[in-house]
């Protein structure tokens, strides 16, 4: 076997380390390029998360804020639960009917002669109470209006 001598041996180790070296850095530089741009990128969609995190918490509602609202709606309903007789406990309908009259006599008069509306009214307080009353509004040909109850019932438990 043939021997080399050591100072040829160290410049022929040499040279395929600086040869290394040299291709070193292109392979690296590029490998640093697509590093540098991906943290970039990741940079840019940082900063968009942060701005969509700051105008979602401006939209948000605290904790506190939601307790406050849930509050002020438990008061209302209480108020409206207990304030006067239209509570829940109670149900008014208003109904009715009216007809009008028309007639036409053959060589004669014509016109309007009659109109009526009745207005239904119903009221009740839980099962314990029940009214209802119908009213009678006539117009008469002549003008005049006559009002009358045509019935009244009140029922209680």
């Amino acid at each position: 076997m043939r021997q080399i001598r050591k100072p040829a041996a160290i410049a022929v180790a040499g040279a395929f380390a600086l040869l290394a070296a040299a291709m070193q850095p292109a392979f690296a530089q590029s490998e640093t390029d697509k590093l540098r741009a991906e943290l970039e990128q990741l940079k840019v969609e940082l900063r968009e998360l942060r701005a969509a995190m700051n105008r979602q918490q401006k939209d948000s509602a605290t904790k506190q804020e939601v307790q406050a609202v849930q509050a002020e709606v438990r008061e209302t309903r209480s108020r409206t639960d207990d304030s006067g007789m239209l509570g829940r406990n109670t149900v008014a309908h208003l109904a009715g009917y009216g007809d009008v009259g028309y007639a036409s006599v053959k060589d004669g008069a014509r016109g309007f002669n009659a109109a009526t509306f009745n207005p239904i009214f119903h009221f009740q307080y839980k099962d314990a109470l029940f009214f209802e009353t119908e009213l009678e509004t006539k117009v008469q040909a002549d003008g005049t209006t006559d009002v009358g109850l045509e019935y009244a019932n009140l029922n209680t438990s």
